[in-house]
């Protein structure tokens, strides 16, 4: 099964924020693997998508 990150949702840190606190090992806790992307792109780093959309559509 596929999870994928909200891109569109836009960031919750910054790219350097990202990269410094997510950690591989946390991720794998989390039973996230990055496929071809940094630590600065793990769906932490992202706003969720549905609270960015039930704001959009109030």
């Amino acid at each position: 099964m596929h999870h994928l990150a909200s891109h569109g949702a836009g960031r919750r840190m910054s790219r350097t924020r990202a990269a410094k606190l997510i950690t591989q090992a946390g991720l794998r806790a989390h039973g996230v693997t990055l496929i071809g992307g940094g630590l600065d792109e793990a769906p932490s780093a992202y706003k969720d998508i549905e609270v960015v959309m039930a704001r959009w559509w109030k």
